[in-house]
């Protein structure tokens, strides 16, 4: 009656550790298990997949710089001329607008009625409220506002 006892191989160990670990991880019902974590994978991809877009949804595509010329000069205590002296080749400048600490505006020719200057040689006057004036000029293409002049003067 002395029956050798069976070792188990180290395959045979490391298969039943393996399945152990496993039935402990997913409580023992792993196809159900299984299931559920795949249909939490998808909830959590769409909900990350709506996230991403509303995020890119405000991303704009980098401004290329406009090359537009500008000279002012100071006529008086508070008024500025602008003249556009130079502009990009196909550039279709739909207005200019001024802030200054005095306010806002257009840059208009001094025409009746005021047109908005959008061309070489057109010339324009800003309001200042004297001197050491902070005035800064946009030039507005189709929706999109470019910064082209930022000093004091």
């Amino acid at each position: 009656m002395n029956r050798a006892i069976k070792k188990p191989t180290a395959k045979e160990t490391g298969s039943r550790i393996r399945k152990r670990s496993f039935e402990l991880a997913f409580g023992g019902k792993t196809e159900k298990n299984i299931i559920y974590a795949w249909i939490l994978l998808l909830i959590l991809s769409i909900v990350l997949t709506f996230i991403v877009q509303s995020w890119a949804v405000d991303i704009q595509p980098a401004r290329v710089e406009l090359n537009v010329g500008v000279s002012l000069t100071r006529l008086d205590r508070d008024r500025l001329e602008v003249m556009i002296i130079s502009i990009e080749k196909d550039t279709n400048i739909e207005y200019l607008t001024y802030y200054t600490s005095r306010g806002a505006g257009y840059i208009n020719k001094s025409s009746n009625p005021p047109v908005p200057v959008r061309d070489a040689g057109e010339s324009g006057i800003i309001p200042v409220s004297g001197y050491d004036e902070h005035v800064e000029i946009f030039a507005t293409l189709q929706d999109t506002r470019i910064k082209i002049f930022n000093k004091t003067v």
